[in-house]
């Protein structure tokens, strides 16, 4: 896997610090309690429209702010009256990765979820808020940006099926997912059958297909099998009668083990729903071969601010490493005019700071074996940038750095196959950093928390940390899906 796709821009306008004169890598500060957080300006930049700082790997220094990036999810207007902060307060939006039989992220699944009861779901009245908060969130939160390259597989209730709304939305990429429960009638199918006119690809749970909609099969492209609750003694070939068709295919959701993931194989799944790449393996061996303890070693040295020559010398010592180095800095994205042919030069151009984030990153892509690798490095961003941009809100600026780092590390242990405190005990890390780490405590724990909750979904756990953190519900769901928006865009172009 190349790490040039995740590195678009490095040089621009300005020259870069050389080394010597940056300040000090993830500084260790004492924190003074949080100053109430003020709201940015309605005119900010969005983080999509601001320009990288000179010399930038990535640019996790821009803000997520209100204004252009997206509109206030608790202004949604259904029915024609506005629903109130309360009332919409606890509703955040999901994403789950959708994975090929490679291990690629080709997709997401977005859905809403909320903490207050699900009784009362059915309602078309509810369903209709819900789903139109869903809808429109996918504008203002610039979700759409992902159907470039992505599946966008969005939950739509029946109420939604024949909302104008849904219209909207585009054709390529964008796969509805119909919910329902009980007969499909006669209205449904003809509110269906406009979207299948309009163009959309549709998804359907197979229990429904083969309960009721019939009728439908033929026209559905996505069937949907859930691992979580799958039924005894299902047979591949009950799942295979459903297709009519070579272009349908088999969603297998709730794939968040190795297990779920060989069931789901054994079955004809095609794609796989969940987070099973971003769980341990008890029985592999660890992951932490000589190329990964190599760049585990040059971290030391960069945080330490080893002199040039030192670092120099150990990158001189693995080919393979140089050449990475190397193509990386002549890159088109960097801009240089210039091409860089010595070790020694390209580690000035980059400085301590650039190179540490560089070789972060370098240690999802280096070494041998899992090929789950990149999806892993995907999430890892995601926690990142959250965490980063969540920081910048309570923490002093020198330290969101050290965020960022914490949030790019939290996935050390699944990358590595070894309990946290193996996977960095060969790492210098600030003692911030560690403790959120290995103990999930110290005054960064709070912002890791708040991303691991985003990623798994977890109304009650993200309420808790939104609350403890002075977020808003709204607030969540902005910087969380701008994160997802920050990090896809990594991998375009190369």
């Amino acid at each position: 896997m190349s790490l040039g796709k995740y590195f678009k821009k490095l040089i621009g306008g300005e020259q870069q610090p050389a080394a010597s004169e940056q300040p000090p890598l993830l500084v260790e500060t004492r924190a003074e309690p949080a100053e109430p957080k003020v709201e940015a300006p309605a005119d900010s930049a969005a983080v999509i429209d601001k320009p990288l700082p000179q010399g930038s790997v990535i640019d996790t220094e821009a803000e997520v702010v209100a204004g252009k990036a997206s509109t206030s999810l608790l202004k949604v207007q259904t029915h024609g009256e506005r629903n109130t902060t309360d009332s919409l307060r606890q509703k955040f939006f999901r994403r789950d990765p959708v994975l090929n039989q490679y291990h690629q992220v080709i997709g997401y699944r977005l859905s809403l979820r909320s903490a207050v009861s699900e009784e009362n779901q059915a309602d078309p009245v509810l369903q209709t808020m819900r789903g139109e908060m869903l809808v429109q969130g996918l504008f203002s939160l610039g979700l759409l940006e992902l159907a470039k390259d992505k599946q966008l597989i969005v939950d739509l209730p029946p109420a939604m099926w024949g909302n104008p709304l849904v219209q909207r939305l585009p054709r390529k990429n964008v796969v509805f997912m119909l919910s329902w429960v009980g007969e499909i009638g006669k209205e449904q199918i003809s509110q269906v059958s406009t979207l299948l006119d309009a163009g959309y690809a549709l998804g359907m749970d197979f229990m429904v297909a083969l309960r009721d909609g019939r009728d439908l099969s033929r026209h559905i492209t996505y069937f949907t099998v859930d691992m979580a609750t799958l039924p005894a003694g299902l047979r591949p070939e009950k799942l295979r009668g459903l297709f009519t068709r070579p272009t349908q295919k088999m969603l297998a959701e709730n794939v968040n083990s190795d297990e779920a993931l060989e069931a789901a194989k054994t079955l004809g799944c095609h794609w796989y729903q969940g987070y099973y790449f971003a769980r341990r393996q008890p029985l592999l061996p660890p992951r932490l071969d000589g190329n990964r303890q190599r760049i585990l070693m040059l971290l030391n040295l960069v945080r330490q601010r080893a002199e040039i020559s030192e670092l120099e010398e150990q990158f001189k010592r693995d080919a393979a490493l140089s050449y990475r180095l190397l193509r990386y800095i002549n890159s088109p994205g960097t801009g240089l005019i210039q091409t860089v042919r010595s070790i020694a030069h390209a580690l000035i151009i980059l400085g301590y700071d650039q190179l540490y984030r560089w070789l972060t990153l370098l240690l999802y892509a280096s070494g041998k074996g899992d090929p789950r690798s990149q999806a892993l490095l995907k999430s890892a961003l995601v926690r990142a940038r959250l965490a980063e941009t969540v920081a910048k809100r309570n923490l002093p600026p020198a330290e969101s750095d050290a965020v960022f780092i914490t949030g790019i590390f939290s996935l050390l242990d699944v990358l590595f196959n070894a309990p946290m405190e193996k996977a960095v005990d060969g790492l210098s890390l600030p003692e911030p950093v560690m403790n959120a780490l290995v103990k999930d405590e110290g005054r960064y724990a709070p912002f890791l928390r708040l991303a691991a909750a985003c990623e798994e979904g977890e109304e009650t756990a993200i309420i808790a940390q939104s609350n403890a953190l002075g977020l808003s519900a709204e607030e969540v769901n902005e910087l969380h899906m701008a994160a997802l928006v920050w990090a896809e865009s990594m991998d375009q172009g190369a």
